[in-house]
């Protein structure tokens, strides 16, 4: 879809599971999107998806990855908080997503590539989100160049231990 703030608060809530890489600002707790191409200039940018904002959605979701992508390459990006980590993976919960994973630092983007892969191949084999998890650290681990723990332990499951549908 394409990546403006409403385009993804109107695909949300259909949605099984619900993968964002996308700049994350930890100290306003906030989503950042594309910006919408009629959108005038504000005060807020409209472009900001903040965590009071994703409490009050009606999510279905099974599953909600966050991960900052490219952001955590930029030296001005905002810095992990965990209160920030907190009040986004609380407002996603609490708009119904059943558990929430959340990279907590950056890795090479072949590391992170190799442990979604495996993550989501596990999910949509029938296993659970915690064993799914599991399955793609050992697989990163085993990897001769990613073995370090730096590669692959940064991920943080929060909620309940969720099972995809395979729909």
């Amino acid at each position: 879809i394409e990546a403006t703030k409403s385009a993804v608060l109107r695909s949300l809530p259909d949605a099984e599971c619900v993968h964002l890489t996308t700049p994350i600002f930890w100290e306003s707790s906030s989503l950042a999107f594309s910006p919408d191409q009629n959108e005038e200039s504000s005060e807020r940018p409209e472009y900001l998806l903040t965590s009071t904002e994703i409490t009050r959605l009606r999510l279905t979701a099974r599953l909600v990855v966050l991960s900052s992508g490219h952001c955590w390459n930029n030296e001005d990006s905002s810095k992990m908080t965990p209160e920030g980590v907190q009040k986004l993976a609380k407002g996603l919960l609490n708009a119904g997503a059943q558990c929430v994973l959340v990279a907590m630092w950056p890795v090479p983007s072949t590391a992170g590539s190799i442990l979604l892969r495996a993550f989501y191949s596990a999910l949509l084999q029938g296993a659970r989100a915690s064993r799914a998890l599991a399955e793609a650290m050992q697989t990163v681990q085993h990897t001769r160049h990613f073995a370090h723990p730096a590669n692959w332990a940064g991920w943080l499951l929060l909620g309940g231990d969720a099972r995809l549908s395979n729909k």
